[in-house]
């Protein structure tokens, strides 16, 4: 890793083990001891800044609640692995800060937009396609997805599982204040995000 390192000014970490599992070893290992070994390496070696991308995930909010940089956190055993790992993953890097790396963390919400590869969509915007096809609607899948969901992971499928779903019904409301003073975060209108994807979605005949 620090071979990987040497000679760099800034890092951005963006890996991540994506898992809905309740206990996923190898999601955890990668979101909480991968970060902490990246910082090391970067600390080591004079890195001037890293950039960790972290998750909204991280947060443990309610439905309908606001998210800002003071929210309770995702240390709750209960919540899914991803979330705690997202989590801890910060942990990790904080004791590398405090041992002087300068380093942030951006936690972004669900990502979606028109840059994708068509023949494998990223689970936000496979879920707008679905919903656009009419396939998606929430409260009846809400209804089944106990039943569904042990069959559809034997197939290798979380798009069922609890978190799933949660992250489609919480839609939390995001405090940006801190993200547009100090680093200029200005997102676009939605509705001019949305319709590039669909213009997308036909473009590649997936709509």
């Amino acid at each position: 890793m620090k071979v990987a390192v040497t000679g760099v000014e800034v890092v951005h970490h963006l890996v991540a083990v994506i898992s809905l599992r309740q206990e996923d070893p190898v999601a955890w290992r990668v979101n909480t001891e991968g970060v902490g070994t990246v910082a090391r390496a970067a600390l080591r070696s004079g890195v001037r800044r890293m950039v960790s991308c972290g998750s909204l995930a991280s947060y443990h909010y309610a439905r309908g609640g606001t998210v800002h940089e003071g929210s309770a956190r995702a240390a709750d055993p209960r919540l899914p692995v991803y979330h705690r790992s997202k989590y801890h993953g910060e942990v990790e890097l904080r004791k590398v800060v405090d041992a002087g790396l300068d380093a942030l963390v951006c936690n972004p919400t669900g990502i979606y937009g028109p840059a994708d590869h068509p023949d494998r969509l990223s689970r936000m915007n496979q879920a707008l396609l679905d919903a656009a096809r009419g396939k998606l609607p929430v409260r009846l899948l809400e209804t089944v997805a106990p039943f569904v969901d042990p069959v559809a992971r034997r197939f290798g499928s979380e798009s069922f599982a609890p978190a799933a779903l949660e992250n489609v019904a919480m839609s939390p409301v995001v405090d940006r204040t801190k993200a547009g003073a100090e680093l200029g975060y200005e997102p676009r209108p939605t509705a001019e995000t949305v319709a590039d994807l669909v213009a997308f979605f036909g473009e590649r005949g997936l709509l």
